[in-house]
């Protein structure tokens, strides 16, 4: 499997979002093996709505594993102020975001978790 070992049940059917603060690049770049060994360890460890965040070198933090879920699952990311944060996950299957109506499905999903209903605009 090579020098980073992921667990088989993470290698099949999962994405892994990671976030990276720009300021961060230097420390990447000075010990990208560090980087990515971090990253695996991010995808082992990252739970749904709980980051992993981790710095390298001599940077603190700048680092998070966002989200590690199954490909039939949507997360979406608020991501800003130096930090990304999962605001919900929504089952797709097979159906993408790609679309209009997709993206509609997802943030009916997330607002029906959170006890609200997304009712569209009446048109004018």
């Amino acid at each position: 499997m090579g020098e980073f070992e992921v667990s088989k049940e993470l290698e099949m059917g999962f994405n892994t979002t990671v976030f990276i603060c720009n300021d961060a690049f230097s420390a990447m770049q000075n010990d990208p093996k560090g980087f990515v060994g971090k990253i695996v360890e991010g995808t082992m460890r990252c739970q749904p709505d709980k980051p992993f965040e981790f710095g390298l070198g001599n940077q603190g933090n700048g680092f998070q594993v966002v989200s590690c879920e199954h490909a039939d699952i949507v997360t979406l990311i608020a991501a800003g102020g130096n930090h990304a944060t999962p605001l919900g996950h929504a089952f797709m299957g097979v159906r993408g975001h790609h679309t209009a109506e997709g993206q509609v499905e997802i943030l009916r999903q997330i607002a029906d978790r959170l006890g609200y209903r997304l009712v569209k605009k009446p048109r004018r």
